[in-house]
């Protein structure tokens, strides 16, 4: 059973992870390519919170949370657990606060012709974004490394 857990565990993780990647990718082109394509890219951004991030963090907590369960070893008050289950928190709070609403508001700009607007929401974005991926990476070495144990 542990296996399984864990196998879930890393894939739900590098899905988020990964994700995160594509982002930094494909968001400069979408905004290139004019407002129509900054737009429906937004629109989708905020779609990807729900059907595609909050899923991955689910899993990556559900999991987590098995495998502390499955082991003799670790137990919640380690560091790399509280470490990864601060992560799902500072993920969904950032959606909630941050990435939704501001995905929103840069559709509709793009929407509306300002340009502008729309990409000062973006750029909002991508900076939220980056600061997020840094704490993923953290948060995947203290996993590797145990941190607290």
């Amino acid at each position: 059973m542990r296996e399984v857990l864990l196998i879930l565990h890393i894939v739900a993780a590098a899905a988020w992870l990964g994700a995160n990647g594509a982002q930094f990718l494909i968001v400069p082109r979408m905004m290139r390519s004019g407002n129509q394509a900054a737009e429906a890219w937004m629109t989708t951004f905020v779609r990807l919170g729900r059907v595609y991030y909050t899923p991955a963090a689910i899993v990556v907590l559900a999991t987590g949370v098995g495998l502390v369960l499955d082991s003799s070893l670790y137990d919640f008050e380690n560091m790399f657990v509280v470490v990864g289950v601060l992560m799902v928190v500072v993920g969904g709070a950032l959606f909630g606060a941050v990435y939704a609403p501001q995905g929103r508001l840069a559709a509709d700009a793009y929407r509306s012709g300002d340009t502008s607007a729309g990409q000062a929401q973006t750029a909002r974005i991508i900076r939220i974004g980056t600061m997020e991926t840094v704490l993923l990476v953290l948060t995947v070495a203290a996993m590797v490394y145990r941190w607290g144990v």
